[in-house]
């Protein structure tokens, strides 16, 4: 680690640093003066130019969590020093044209536009010696980064010094463009070391647990386990309170619960119970509340899960509901027409509205407990009662039906 800090220093500092002086200052003002030309640019310009091109360092202070994030700490050292190699030799490339004003003010423009990223590869050592050094000793191992950093800093012009006095400043330029790359190379192992390469990406508060909640109900809701509804209930209302989404819970897979139906069907109507009382309960807060529309307005917030979980746990539940029609005996391939009715029929329009409304949440709640309520018969009925007397009660029962649907877990 302490090689690649060097070698990061090497590529960074002093590959810009000799494009900069000599090779722009003899370029621009010495060569042009000796020839008794005019020189495109002053020693007042160029003091500004260094002094500004130490302060673009900032802009890259900014710009690298964004890459440590997209790429991990090794894929941000690669980046900065392949782009610290490439932009070393357009500026080369520039330095070596015949100066004119034109190649002057691009000289300067890349040199502003690329330098900031050019310090990502040294911002990236420290992070990566964090994740590596043990918690006691983080501030003496960065203390040793930050010393072999300053070594390389106050060593290496001397040393290239000497190299361009032997071999000439083009020659010492090229030797730290292939530090530069060599830099990059050195770093790629480390992309597929746990910690250093692409970090995985941050599950969402909707599909983990959180520090106030438990860990093992939520852990049974996201494996579409057999779950307890009211302490699950419970646990999305405190979400809603703390103003963090609902748990998107997973259906699972109809295979798994195929051999639990009897225990899922056995708690249907005890759910049912409590889901209307509940709903009766959100009714009355609905007409004392005092503020309405705030209350709706967490409720909606609450809703707004990452919308790839959303998606895949409506598949999960319509391929659930398909496997179970098909080992149920329902085949629905023959007729979809009728099976899309009887859908509609069991589960009547909820709500219209993208989002629910003062005036349309009595509404929203009221369809609500109908439909719970027509489950809820259905499970109540005598034993010794037919399939097709079961149709018709829920028929008579029926919600209204309009186009689309929508769930509700407040």
């Amino acid at each position: 680690q302490f090689v690649i800090s060097s070698y990061t220093v090497f590529a960074s500092n002093f590959s810009i640093a000799l494009c900069l002086s000599p090779l722009a200052f003899r370029v621009f003002y010495d060569d042009l003066l000796a020839q008794g030309l005019p020189p495109i640019m002053s020693q007042i310009s160029y003091k500004w130019i260094s002094t500004l091109v130490a302060i673009t360092v900032i802009p890259g202070t900014f710009v690298s969590p964004f890459f440590f994030r997209k790429l991990g700490t090794a894929g941000g050292c690669i980046l900065g020093n392949i782009i610290t190699g490439i932009t070393t030799m357009m500026l080369l490339y520039i330095g070596l044209a015949p100066p004119t004003e034109v190649s002057f003010g691009i000289f300067v423009a890349l040199l502003y536009l690329c330098f900031p990223f050019t310090v990502i590869s040294q911002l990236s050592t420290g992070p990566m010696l964090d994740f590596i050094a043990p918690v006691n000793k983080r501030g003496f191992i960065q203390g040793i980064n930050i010393m072999v950093m300053n070594l390389a800093t106050s060593t290496t012009p001397f040393f290239f010094g000497i190299i361009a006095d032997k071999v000439g400043i083009t020659s010492t330029i090229w030797s730290c463009i292939g530090i530069s790359f060599a830099a990059g190379i050195i770093n790629v192992p480390l992309m597929f070391k746990k910690g250093f390469g692409i970090p995985p990406k941050a599950v969402p508060p909707e599909a983990r647990s959180l520090k106030f909640e438990d860990e093992e109900l939520v852990e049974k809701a996201l494996q579409g386990e057999l779950i307890d509804i009211k302490e699950y209930e419970a646990l999305n209302e405190i979400r809603r309170v703390k103003g963090k989404p609902y748990l998107i819970a997973s259906p699972g897979n109809y295979e798994s619960d195929k051999l639990r139906l009897a225990d899922l069907r056995a708690q249907a109507k005890e759910d049912y119970i409590f889901t209307m009382q509940q709903t009766d309960d959100y009714i009355t807060t609905t007409n004392k509340s005092d503020d309405l529309q705030g209350l709706l307005d967490s409720v909606n917030k609450a809703y707004e899960g990452d919308p790839e979980l959303v998606k895949k746990a409506n598949a999960e539940l319509g391929q659930w509901f398909a496997d179970y029609l098909q080992d149920a005996g329902y085949e629905a391939q023959t007729c979809p027409q009728l099976t899309k009715q009887m859908i509609m029929t069991a589960f009547p329009v909820i709500c219209e509205d993208e989002q629910l409304t003062v005036d349309n949440i009595q509404e929203v709640l009221l369809n609500y407990r109908r439909v719970y309520r027509n489950f809820l018969n259905m499970e109540t009925l005598p034993e010794d009662e037919t399939i097709g007397d079961r149709v018709g009660r829920l028929l008579a029962h029926g919600g209204r039906v309009t186009s689309s649907t929508r769930s509700l877990a407040w």
